[in-house]
């Protein structure tokens, strides 16, 4: 099984996070402190105790494991271009779209899945209007999406996209040591800057896996749920 480089071993990455929420708003961040410090002790269990910094990372089912125990959902994270893999926790649920923090302080807002902002990355997503987790399943027709983008220069700019809608078919996803039978679905958005592709593996109606992009230019972001 593959061992996971995350800020150089799992029980570091993890550890990491405690100390980070410690620092931080208790109200924005708890739930996530929670899932962390339970995490943490399986963790250092799954490796006989090793210290954070150790590096023997934990394999992917190990860390699956640790994350099971916490019992709260949890995503996986990788920023293109940005190297290793970061995990999130959800810090609050607001009329469905859920916030999700990780411990480098980078956070996500989604709706079942399909991205709506970002916070600390280099160029925000301020806010989206996007099509529904269920209308992408159906792996057919078009829309419309409108990104309202902060951009490297702190302007705030609005991109209107025209999307259309395409199934691959079925695909063997692997998530943190585990796969999973989907559907592949393509949304490919065009505007008069450029295009991009959107790419879905929905597992049943789950957004089991995903590649989603924030701005023209910008990092893809790959997230996963490990955890539900």
């Amino acid at each position: 099984m593959t061992r996971l480089p995350i800020f150089r071993s799992a029980v570091a990455a993890l550890s990491l996070a405690v100390a980070l929420a410690g620092c931080s708003n208790e109200a924005d961040v708890d739930p996530g402190v929670r899932l962390v410090q339970s995490a943490v002790q399986a963790a250092k269990a799954a490796v006989g105790g090793a210290a954070p910094g150790d590096e023997a990372a934990l394999t992917d089912l190990e860390l699956r494991s640790a994350l099971q125990q916490a019992g709260q959902p949890i995503l996986q994270l990788q920023i293109e271009g940005w190297g290793g893999r970061t995990l999130l926790a959800p810090v609050a649920v607001n009329r469905g779209v859920t916030t999700w923090i990780s411990n480098d302080r980078i956070n996500l807002s989604s709706r079942d899945g399909v991205l709506l902002a970002t916070r600390g990355l280099a160029s925000d997503l301020m806010s989206a209007t996007v099509p529904s987790a269920a209308k992408i399943s159906s792996g057919a027709g078009s829309h419309q999406r409108l990104h309202v983008v902060l951009d490297g220069a702190d302007q705030v700019r609005k991109v209107v996209f025209d999307c259309t809608l395409a199934s691959v078919g079925p695909e063997t996803v692997t998530v943190l040591g585990l796969g999973y039978a989907t559907r592949h679905i393509t949304e490919t958005c065009t505007s008069p800057s450029g295009t991009a592709t959107n790419h879905y593996w929905f597992q049943g109606g789950k957004i089991r896996k995903s590649t989603q992009f924030t701005a023209l230019g910008g990092p893809a972001l790959t997230i996963e749920a490990v955890i539900d």
